[in-house]
């Protein structure tokens, strides 16, 4: 790849590597506990418990979805969103994710 680490990655690329954001289409991630957090890098809160509220419902809830809509950039940044508080959601501001996304979700 002739590049050092991640930034330069980013860098040369101009695409995030490998980012996690992608987990909230292809392998959301729940917790031991039954929370459901997204992806693998967020501690900063949950989007609900699978255990009580269950996986197809909380996939389709107001806060799931928004935060989608705010990786893709079609939404704000809003406080209860956990990716809010997100160094790589801040990452995803500034490089192309929504075609980084469809590249991944659709490769051949």
């Amino acid at each position: 790849m002739g590049v050092a680490n991640i930034e330069e990655y980013e860098r040369q690329q101009k695409k995030l590597y490998s980012p996690a954001c992608l987990q909230l289409w292809t392998s959301p991630q729940v917790n031991w506990d039954g929370k459901l957090l997204g992806c693998c890098v967020n501690h900063f809160g949950d989007f609900g418990n699978v255990f009580e509220e269950g996986l197809p419902q909380l996939l389709q809830s107001e806060r799931y979805v928004y935060a989608k809509q705010m990786l893709l950039g079609e939404k704000p940044a809003r406080p209860d969103i956990p990716c809010t508080a997100c160094n790589r959601y801040k990452r995803v501001l500034q490089m192309p994710f929504k075609k980084h996304l469809m590249e991944q979700l659709f490769k051949e």
